[in-house]
């Protein structure tokens, strides 16, 4: 398993106190290391560090390199203009797979999430990591503590084994009274929007439903391919 960490964005939901200069992933949010090195911290006691790999704006590696300076050049992917979720993992893809083998597993994961139990953290991603190699698409979900409006809804379906369900729907970022709702039924999870895959089972999904967005991205490949960790 390796690790691909999404860190460019621009945290402006965070401001004042996330800047376009310093991204909330840079911030010491919760505790004395940034939320991008607590991300790295979580990661290593699975993976080494050569296998946990950045991808970020090219305005934000100078940060990246400062607050992980054992990262080498080549675990820094440069998206070429800010992306979405499914592109950005696309092209990250693209990139590592001249570096690993097409039925690799991948942990995805934002720099910003806050996890206070990370024992439970390295369970879960061992046990979904086992469900990937057997070909399946793998997403987290958080059982909620009061009814957010600002994530989406992981509707859970008949447990497949120990800890891995499958999914019967996913329901975007509802108002109030329906998060109430959702927040109570037991089956509904927060979406985490970590995801565990396999590299080539993520590209064919990927290039069958996003067709014009993978035209668009597959422009960008020359250059990623001929400059290295640059895209």
């Amino acid at each position: 398993m390796i690790a691909l960490i999404m860190a460019g964005g621009s945290g402006t939901r965070f401001w004042p106190a996330s800047r376009a200069s310093e991204p909330k992933q840079f911030l010491q949010i919760a505790g004395k290391r940034s939320m991008l090195q607590l991300t790295v911290d979580r990661l290593l006691p699975l993976m080494p560090i050569s296998d946990i790999y950045i991808v970020t704006a090219a305005s934000q590696v100078p940060l990246v390199t400062e607050h992980l300076p054992a990262l080498t050049p080549e675990n820094i992917i440069i998206e070429p203009f800010g992306m979405n979720t499914a592109p950005c993992i696309a092209l990250s893809v693209e990139y590592l797979k001249q570096r690993y083998s097409e039925d690799t597993t991948m942990i995805v994961l934002p720099a910003d999430h806050v996890i206070r139990d990370t024992a439970a953290f390295a369970d879960s991603l061992q046990k979904a990591d086992l469900a990937a190699q057997k070909g399946g698409l793998i997403t987290f979900g958080i059982v909620p503590d009061y009814p957010a409006t600002g994530y989406g809804y992981i509707e859970a379906g008949p447990m497949q084994e120990d800890g891995i369900f499958s999914v019967n729907r996913f329901k975007e970022k509802a108002g109030s009274s329906h998060s109430s709702k959702l927040s109570g039924a037991r089956q509904f999870l927060l979406e985490q929007r970590d995801v565990l895959l396999e590299h080539q089972q993520y590209l064919q999904r990927f290039y069958r439903t996003t067709t014009g967005v993978a035209r668009t991205m597959y422009r960008n490949l020359p250059a990623l391919e001929s400059s290295g960790h640059n895209s």
